[in-house]
């Protein structure tokens, strides 16, 4: 009996050994299991955090790129191979006039279906990965590179254009092509003016004879003065060309400008040819220094005289001029007459060369007024409406 209790208590203490054991070991394997439980989350924290750090990189990097895109004052557009554009940046807005809204998601065929725009939209069907060229969106001329775009593996996935403005190498080219034309113009002046004057000078004076000679009642005395007209209306084309063909060095005086004005306005009928013209000086100013060319102001003033008197043929008007000092910083000239006046469209080109509205004009004479107050640092302004006459105004800077 007491063997049996003894024997029974051995497998009591082996089965508790035996579970000690399986305890232990249990607790190891959780402890195991924790710690690769642990290094688990760790790494997928890790991972995680990577993935998110790469996005939130790849985000910044996106909107990077899309800063510097619109920054660019280049355009740029990019479409797919069915032609939708995906990209379409500021400049490119501004250079085609297309707001972006209407030009995402818009086939560019469609939306740019001139046929000046059908090399780029048809570079995908070309065997050609690149085309350059220039074009105009409305009334905006561009210079353009549109290039296929290639992957890593050379599968082309679409086309991108570089648009970019180039109304200032126009201008540039305009500019040569009118100093290059004046300049031929010039030698050619020179040569037509020696020619021309020595025999006009010749019926300048006979005519002025005529005229001294002959009694106002003569039959022939308003012949003669027509021809003294038609010889002084010569002269006077020839001094503007060689005015504005040649290098003209201003002489500066300090001068009294409204003295000069007093002065130069009682003459204004007899130098415009327009005996009809009614001319009117105001000024509120009683004296004023101002350093400028004397003969070249001349020139300004019975320019645009002339102009007006023309554009007020035959029955005359009124040329009004007014002198003024808005500010300490500058003068004010200003010129109205009673003519026919211009349009917004020929008051953008007035002063440009060789521009004319008259059918006998030469267009030089805006064109040399321009150029004086140019060499005075000054602006000028042209502005009418059709038969309302026309008002320049002129600053000077002080």
């Amino acid at each position: 009996m007491e063997g049996d209790r003894l024997n029974n208590l051995q497998k009591l203490t082996d089965s508790y050994e035996s579970l000690s054991e399986l305890a232990e070991k249990l607790r190891k394997d959780y402890l195991e299991v924790s710690e690769q439980y642990e290094r688990q989350t760790q790494q997928l924290e890790d991972i995680n955090r990577q993935v998110t750090e790469a996005l939130e990189s790849n985000s910044r990097l996106s909107a990077y790129l899309k800063i510097i895109l619109e920054c660019l004052d280049a355009g740029v557009i990019v479409f797919d191979l069915r032609g939708v554009i995906g990209l379409f940046n500021e400049s490119a807005e501004k250079l085609t006039g297309v707001p972006r809204e209407r030009a995402i998601g818009s086939n560019y065929g469609e939306l740019f279906s001139g046929e000046e725009h059908k090399t780029t939209s048809l570079l995908l069907q070309s065997e050609e990965n690149r085309v350059r060229g220039e074009k105009w969106f409305g009334e905006q001329p561009v210079g353009y590179s549109s290039s296929k775009i290639f992957d890593e593996n050379g599968k082309c996935l679409g086309v991108v254009e570089i648009l970019y403005d180039i109304s200032g190498e126009k201008q540039l080219r305009e500019t040569i092509r009118q100093v290059s034309a004046l300049a031929a113009l010039g030698e050619m002046s020179a040569i037509v003016a020696h020619q021309v004057r020595n025999p006009l000078a010749g019926v300048l004076g006979f005519s002025d004879l005529l005229n001294r000679d002959l009694p106002p009642d003569h039959p022939s005395a308003p012949l003669a003065a027509k021809i003294a007209q038609g010889a002084r209306e010569v002269n006077r084309i020839i001094t503007n060309l060689l005015d504005f063909t040649k290098k003209t060095k201003p002489d500066y005086r300090d001068m009294d400008i409204v003295k000069f004005m007093n002065e130069i306005v009682t003459s204004i009928p007899e130098q415009a040819f327009a005996s009809k013209l009614r001319v009117e000086w105001k000024c509120d100013i009683e004296s004023l220094m101002y350093r400028f060319d004397p003969l070249l102001f001349r020139q300004v003033i019975f320019n645009i005289a002339e102009n007006a008197a023309q554009a007020m043929e035959p029955d005359g008007g009124y040329l009004r001029l007014s002198l003024s000092k808005p500010d300490d910083n500058r003068i004010c000239l200003e010129i109205a007459d009673s003519g026919h006046g211009f349009s917004e469209e020929d008051a953008e080109i007035l002063f440009k060369p060789f521009y004319t509205t008259k059918r006998n004009g030469t267009g030089l004479g805006l064109a040399v007024v321009k150029r004086v107050i140019d060499f005075h640092n000054g602006t000028i302004k042209a502005e009418s409406r059709p038969g309302e006459g026309a008002i320049f105004t002129i600053n000077l800077p002080l």
